[in-house]
């Protein structure tokens, strides 16, 4: 199939991001109905229905990717195949009335095309096709609630008599399709020809960077990619990137200034959606949220953001909020793992440590063996006291990757639980080697809590919060903590600056469930201030924030 230079640079853009993250089967369904979807507002009728097609052979309960597919076909002209996609949307939801109409248009369309055909008055070549059926509005179309329907804009210009012999393709096209195939070496040469004559020209530059990218020769392609950004500071393929590039490199804060580069480019959903995923990986929950609030007014399709919305706001102590919407995800797309695993998460944040397994093996009954799920329900296992099931998991997943960070983690946090305080300090030792983290923090302290040294342990969890200040589950593991080592006064404060500082969140709402638990008029006391009775020791000042990993 013969593809534009803009439609390779989306496509190529969907199978990078396909590649570099080892996404689920339900990322790439979400991944193709936005490509779907833009060629649709394109008007690109053949590419909407191949990548909508796809979605629907992908996941037959889509219903609004059949729905578009249906219209798709419909400007095509491929009458017989709209009504058979139209069918199957009736069969499947014989309540939608829209559904029902739908396929009447069609049919009344093909009953017209075929009487103009068939018509002996009717002169060869100046035929009516018939009254075409209306074209859904985009913009967050809804056919349950029945949003209002406009006819499509027929051409009015002449067309050409004959057709326009195609042109032969230019060097930086050829170079284009040479890396389609996976030629790179020969797409490297005409790119370096062309560089020759060219030494400045942006969009060169760019593509040289891109056939270094797909043979992970990722310094050599972030070179490429700064002189094409010299040379064309406005290039947002570019600065998607060099983002992509450094996420894939661990360097969330270069991924962090480059997204935020190409978004004020263009607020492209891909780039919206990275750059939202970086800020709450580096600890940064609400400016995250704002974000995924941006993707979902620019287009409320976007389930992905909905999801990671609702991960924010379950960072943020906001677990109602959070179960509310991914419940309304579930609702419309039963089988999405990623909402599955979300749920999962809120519920073990809310104790409910049963169902959360349950959720989390949903996520990967459709998304194969993620290994961020493993290593989620792993953490689950662990808090319900399975650690021999945690440690297999965790392992499972070094063994494929002796890389990964968390699975270290997870192996340390698992020792610990088992007395072996030992072997999970080098669990973390070797985790730091991958990269610093306030996990690594947060597990040293329970390591010195499990080894009786609770001043160490007090000390490290000061510094941990110091280096996570945002993070209201750790306020509260501490509070906890404080408890078991009997020191309740300290906890009394911990949980009286919860309340103050994270009002009107869920953590505001379990430390006032610990106050009162812990004595009478405690829950209703103000933190203690400077000089009133226990004062905890001032936090250390934060060194620079290492990358957050929320696993």
């Amino acid at each position: 199939m013969n593809r534009s230079p803009g439609r390779h640079r989306l496509l190529f853009l969907l199978l990078l991001v396909a590649a570099s993250t080892a996404v689920s089967g339900q990322d790439l369904i979400n991944s193709l109905l936005d490509q779907g979807m833009r060629h649709y507002a394109q008007q690109n009728w053949a590419a909407a229905a191949d990548y909508l097609g796809q979605v629907c052979d992908m996941a037959p309960d889509h219903h609004t990717a059949r729905y578009y597919l249906v219209y798709s076909l419909i400007m095509l002209k491929k009458y017989p195949a709209a009504l058979k996609e139209a069918s199957i949307l009736v069969e499947r939801q014989p309540g939608v009335p829209q559904y029902v109409q739908l396929r009447e248009q069609i049919q009344q369309a093909m009953a017209a095309s075929l009487a103009a055909q068939t018509s002996p008055g009717a002169p060869s070549g100046e035929r009516r096709p018939g009254i075409p059926p209306k074209e859904v509005i985009l913009g967050g179309y809804d056919p349950i609630k029945g949003k209002s329907l406009e006819t499509p804009k027929m051409p009015t210009e002449a067309r050409p008599s004959k057709p326009t012999p195609p042109k032969p393709p230019s060097p930086l096209e050829q170079a284009i399709s040479y890396l389609d195939g996976g030629d790179f070496v020969e797409a490297a040469r005409l790119l370096d020809d062309l560089l020759k004559k060219e030494p400045k020209n942006a969009k060169v530059l760019h593509h040289r960077g891109v056939v270094e990218l797909n043979q992970r020769r990722y310094a050599e392609a972030v070179g490429w990619f700064k002189k094409a950004v010299e040379a064309d500071p406005k290039s947002f393929e570019t600065w998607f990137l060099l983002g992509e590039v450094a996420t894939r490199e661990g360097r969330l804060k270069d991924a962090e200034e480059a997204f935020q580069k190409a978004v004020a480019i263009k607020q492209d959903v891909f780039a919206l959606l990275n750059l939202g995923d970086i800020l709450r990986r580096q600890g940064q929950p609400k400016k995250a949220l704002e974000i995924y609030e941006k993707v979902i007014k620019l287009d409320s399709n976007v389930v992905e953001a909905k999801i990671n919305l609702a991960e924010a706001q379950l960072d943020l102590g906001r677990i109602d909020d959070a179960t509310v919407l991914i419940n309304d995800v579930l609702t419309t797309y039963p089988s999405n793992g990623q909402a599955h695993f979300i749920k999962g998460k809120i519920l073990y944040r809310s104790d409910l440590l049963d169902d959360a397994i349950s959720e989390i093996k949903l996520a990967l009954n459709t998304a194969g063996d993620n290994p961020d799920y493993q290593l989620f329900l792993a953490k689950v296992l662990l808090k319900a006291f399975r650690t021999g099931e945690a440690s297999e998991r965790g392992a499972a997943v070094l063994r494929d990757n002796p890389q990964s960070f968390e699975a270290r983690l997870i192996l340390a946090e698992a020792m610990l639980m088992e007395g072996q305080t030992g072997d999970a300090e080098e669990h973390l030792n070797q985790a730091e080697k991958i990269r610093t983290s306030p996990e690594l923090t947060r597990l040293r302290a329970l390591i010195a809590r499990r080894n009786g040294d609770n001043e160490k342990a007090k000390s490290l969890f000061q510094t941990y919060l110091s280096q996570d200040p945002d993070n209201g589950f750790a306020y509260l593991e501490y509070g906890d903590m404080l408890e078991k080592a009997g020191d309740i006064p300290s906890a009394l404060e911990v949980y009286r600056l919860v309340k103050s500082r994270f009002a009107g969140t869920q953590f505001a709402d379990n430390a006032e469930i610990r106050l009162a638990a812990l004595g009478g008029s405690a829950a209703s006391q103000e933190p203690a201030l400077p000089g009133g009775g226990y004062t905890p020791p001032p936090l250390p000042t934060p060194p620079a924030k290492p990358g957050k990993v929320r696993y």
